[in-house]
């Protein structure tokens, strides 16, 4: 911003501004305390949340997450797209695990329909209430393989697990609200000649997926963007 030259204790000689939003608000901390920080983006486990993960999701075998976005967003998967990518992954013989959102929960009955075997994390598993589902989330994130997520918040949060990641991004930048995580693999609609999530096909998002599952450690991010 204009005014960003004229903050106190910013030192004798100009700096870039970091890359990534989460680094900007970090420096901004920094500023603001007047000396370094450790850069540090996990987030404390919650017990309450832990105790409803394990008793949602099944405590063996492969699980995936998949967290399509409102589809009254321009940053969400269409339904036949995320339900197909359900079905591949049940082939592939892991679990999908739907993470759906306070403003998802009227097409719940329409995802898991297309998506048999397919298990469900939203309200009801968070006992109704929007602040535990987060924590359900997070919680969850810990015992995923990977997680394809539409750009928004509940893949940031899942992020701080440092779970594979696969983001789908059109019409914002990814790697400007890149993820904290180590492990990411940004799917740009822009790469398929188009904007909105719509024109990203599953065949990417599935070999995305397989390499991290083939590879969870061993694979470089961004391979598939």
């Amino acid at each position: 911003v204009p005014g960003y030259a004229l903050r106190r204790r910013l030192g004798v000689w100009p700096e870039r501004r970091p890359e990534h939003n989460n680094r900007r608000f970090h420096r901004m901390a920094e500023i603001a305390l007047g000396r370094a920080l450790a850069y540090d983006a996990r987030l404390p486990d919650q017990p309450d949340a832990a105790d409803l993960a394990r008793r949602a999701l099944p405590q063996t075998g492969r699980l995936v997450g998949i967290s399509p976005g409102d589809r009254r967003s321009d940053k969400s998967w269409p339904l036949a797209s995320h339900s197909e990518m359900a079905r591949r992954l049940a082939a592939r013989g892991a679990t999908p695990v739907y993470f759906i959102g306070p403003d998802e929960q009227a097409d719940r009955e329409a995802m898991l329909q297309a998506a048999p075997g397919a298990v469900a994390l939203g309200l009801p598993e968070a006992g109704g209430d929007p602040k535990v589902l987060l924590w359900l989330f997070h919680a969850a994130a810990r015992r995923l393989d990977a997680l394809v997520a539409s750009e928004g918040g509940i893949g940031h949060v899942a992020a701080t697990q440092d779970l594979p990641l696969v983001t789908l991004s059109g019409p914002t930048n990814a790697h400007r609200w890149r993820p904290v995580t180590t492990r990411w693999t940004n799917v740009r609609a822009q790469g398929f000649g188009g904007k909105v999530l719509a024109d990203i096909p599953v065949d990417a998002i599935e070999t995305a997926v397989a390499a991290w599952l083939d590879d969870p450690k061993g694979w470089r991010p961004d391979a598939a963007a």
